[in-house]
């Protein structure tokens, strides 16, 4: 299970912190508060992750969704600031091991 979460330098955030992450998590927030940049963020991972391209680092255009060219999603246009996803996860305790 997926614990929690940190962007940097993608699209509107310039840092969240760590964002914690539970069965269920609600994203609620005005308009343009970034709600949909923490969706955009798993949908970029998931598609750089189905990549058969080893060499990708992130895959911004894909099935999931279309960022655009670099300059459109990293943090105020500005190309020299790096990304970074931190995603932190942990085994549930619901794995059991049945007896013989």
């Amino acid at each position: 299970m997926w614990t929690s979460l940190r962007l940097q330098n993608f699209k509107s955030y310039q840092d969240t912190a760590k964002i914690k992450l539970a069965p269920l998590t609600f994203l609620i927030g005005p308009n343009s508060s970034g709600k949909s940049t923490i969706i955009k963020s798993f949908l970029t991972l998931l598609q750089t992750i189905g990549s058969s391209d080893l060499n990708v680092t992130i895959l911004p255009n894909g099935d999931y969704c279309s960022l655009g060219d670099y300059s459109d999603y990293v943090y105020k246009g500005e190309k020299d600031r790096e990304i970074s996803f931190d995603l932190e996860c942990s085994l549930s305790d619901s794995f059991e091991t049945k007896p013989n």
